[in-house]
């Protein structure tokens, strides 16, 4: 997320709703108590069938937060994972606003840092234009695969955006790279990755989802808008077959509900592989207006490719409101169902686009199990979430950047207007056990949560777009990691 700079590629502020709000699809159907932002316990009271007992979880705590510089580049964390030693990998991108190297617009950065956050290594990738990191995964032979969009000039044309992946040694030397043919180049259109899953089906391969052929740059888009969201292309799904010596498209399929849906789908976002049931489960964005709004969809796929089922999910529906939702997160849960984070766009009293977190969980035969959102009591606050893993209870644990946007709402007080870190955490049904920022406003200094990892040692690792708090003030922008405690739940009487 691009503090401040968000306004055009998702919502603008959000105000205050009085409760989180919930539908769920199962034949009981309990709305959540009410609960504060900043409030550090919360107590839930609804369960599917007889309430027995509450269930009180306490946020965790902050072991240790470090911040890590791309200078002159601002930089941005959007993923990555746990290493096998303990380590992470964070992948993201950024700009140099002083414009040091001309033909560079935006570099793709990837880095491992230790189990204690110490860096071992940083690499900067793309030689023109605009390029963007998206995902990383380990390999089962202790690799790093990233996936992402790089620049490429082609012809007369100039920069092209393409897909491309690029495979990494444990101390971070590039060993292959695949870049895959831009088919409108004279058109400018773009190209990119989002998200990536390890497959076993076959082995030695990966599934990488993305878009083909997203709008250009000037008409009617604009030139980072594959930083968040792009309009009008087409949602890929690709598999890529790997060995010691190369990377090679084994084959795509364009994901399209040719017809059969109210809605075209233009932006893969995230992928996994179910391999119980065999399934490719790809969350997209949906529009069913030619653009006009993004809404969240999902669609299954076999591994060859044959469409089983697409969906999409509107703001609006049952009780819950909202003209626009926007596909950030992808997790499987321990029950096997599938889980979107991200937000949900809805006007405030005053006709101001604001953003209310949003968590939908769906089956394996893409139907809505629930869909939960998360608010907050703060004026013209706005939520807005990336990163979601599943908890060892069955729950789900979502992070958020939480704050104003200054263009919409100039005349609130510059705490307000400073991002924060917030977690939300959920029980298995969706419903909040507690939403806790994990920074603070007193410094006038703006993070925001990114992607979250469940740590194998209990606790969670944040990946943070960092203002200032962490790493230098000077670039704008920084990645983070903040590694928590475990959150610690405990049963009271009845």
């Amino acid at each position: 997320m691009t503090l401040y700079q968000f306004v055009l590629a998702s919502c603008a502020a959000l105000s205050a709703l009085p409760t989180p709000q919930r539908v769920n699809h199962a034949p009981s159907d309990h709305r959540n108590t009410r609960f504060r932002l900043k409030s550090t316990v919360a107590t839930v009271s609804h369960l599917h069938g007889p309430v027995r007992h509450k269930s009180r979880v306490v946020p965790p705590r902050i072991e240790w937060a470090r911040g890590y510089s791309f200078a002159p580049y601002e930089s941005h964390p959007h993923a990555g994972v746990e290493l096998a030693d303990g380590g992470f990998l964070m992948v993201g991108d950024g700009v140099d606003y002083s414009h040091s190297n001309p033909l560079i617009d935006r570099l793709w950065f990837a880095q491992k840092v230790t189990a204690v956050g110490d860096i071992v290594w940083q690499v900067r990738f793309g030689d023109v234009g605009f390029n963007y990191g998206k995902f990383g995964i380990e390999l089962p032979d202790s690799t790093l695969l990233l996936a992402g969009a790089l620049s490429v000039n082609v012809d007369s044309y100039g920069p092209i955006l393409h897909r491309a992946v690029l495979r990494l040694s444990q101390n971070g030397t590039l060993l292959q790279k695949l870049v895959l043919d831009n088919m409108s180049p004279e058109l400018h259109l773009r190209d990119g990755f989002m998200g990536i899953a390890l497959s076993d089906s076959p082995a030695n391969s990966v599934f990488v989802t993305g878009f083909v052929g997203g709008e250009n740059a000037t008409a009617p888009g604009y030139v980072d808008e594959p930083m968040f969201l792009i309009k009008r292309g087409r949602a890929v799904v690709a598999r890529i077959n790997y060995d010691a010596a190369s990377l090679n498209l084994a084959g795509e399929a364009i994901i399209d509900p040719g017809g059969q849906q109210p809605f075209a789908i233009y932006q893969g976002m995230r992928v996994v592989y179910d391999a119980p049931k065999n399934l490719v489960v790809v969350s997209h964005t949906v529009s069913y207006d030619n653009g006009g709004n993004i809404q969240m969809g999902m669609s299954g796929l076999s591994p060859s490719g044959e469409l089983q089922w697409t969906r999409g999910f509107p703001a609006q529906h049952g009780r819950l409101t909202g003209h626009a939702s926007h596909p950030y997160a992808l997790t499987m849960g321990t029950d096997g169902h599938y889980v979107i984070g991200g937000l949900a766009v809805l006007f405030d009293e005053s006709g101001i686009e604001r953003c209310q977190g949003r968590m939908l969980q769906i089956n394996e035969t893409g139907d809505v199990v629930w869909d939960s959102r998360f608010n907050s009591l703060q004026r013209d606050t706005n939520i807005e979430c990336y990163g979601v893993v599943p908890t060892q209870d069955g729950g789900f644990a979502m992070t958020c950047g939480a704050g104003v946007e200054p263009e919409l709402h100039p005349h609130d007080p510059p705490q307000l207007k400073t991002w924060m870190v917030l977690l939300i955490r959920t029980d298995a049904s969706g419903a909040l056990l507690y939403q806790q920022n994990m920074t603070d406003n007193t410094e006038l200094k703006s993070n925001a949560g990114e992607f979250i990892v469940a740590r194998r040692r209990g606790g969670y690792a944040i990946y943070v777009d960092s203002k200032g708090t962490y790493g230098p003030s000077s670039t704008g922008g920084n990645f983070a990691l903040m590694a928590l405690t475990s959150d610690t739940a405990q049963r009271v009487g009845e």
